[in-house]
């Protein structure tokens, strides 16, 4: 009895170690900017690219934890607002951004790219860090905004006003698809 006890956790084991995998890619996208500057919706001349690379521990065909940084820029113009009142102020920015992010991924249906699967859905979540440094263009220079307290920070209006920290957190989530390409590469 102990010799099929150990047998069948044994071959329990295995299976469980065999779903247990490292990937490393790379996303190439593009950043927009949606806001003050753009209030009729993303324009195209303001996309940017943004590039970044991942690493995967896929704890099983339905887990996964990854850990990825991305860079990129957005920017924005009153000339792009499509609204004539806010022609008039003339007011642009660009800012890049640079984010590390821990997240995990739950596959809706079990995927593992070694099993040479079609595809699967999943869904993702988790923490950020990103940093960001708007500039804005004055006389064909671009200057740092967050030093001259643009907001109103330091002025007499709002004296005991902090300056925002460039270093920001966020809650980045949302779903994608995987597509098995072949046992070693998947989109």
């Amino acid at each position: 009895m102990r010799i099929l006890i150990c047998l069948v956790t044994s071959l329990l084991f295995s299976a469980v170690l065999t779903a247990q995998y490292y990937e490393v890619g790379m996303a190439v996208g593009v950043a927009n900017y949606a806001g003050e500057l753009t209030t009729d919706g993303f324009r195209a001349s303001e996309y940017h690219p943004s590039v970044g690379i991942f690493g995967r521990y896929n704890h099983s065909p339905r887990l996964a934890a990854k850990g990825s940084v991305t860079l990129g820029q957005i920017s924005g113009s009153d000339a792009n607002s499509g609204n004539a009142s806010t022609l008039s102020r003339n007011l642009d920015f660009r800012s890049p951004l640079y984010e590390i992010a821990a997240m995990g991924e739950f596959n809706i249906t079990p995927y593992a790219i070694r099993n040479n699967q079609g595809a699967s859905l999943y869904l993702t979540a988790g923490v950020a860090g990103f940093y960001f440094n708007p500039q804005a263009q004055f006389n064909g220079e671009w200057y740092d905004l967050q030093p001259l307290g643009t907001e109103g920070q330091g002025s007499s209006l709002q004296p005991d006003m902090k300056r925002y920290n460039r270093v920001q957190a966020s809650i980045p989530f949302g779903g994608g698809v995987k597509i098995n390409v072949t046992d070693r590469f998947n989109l």
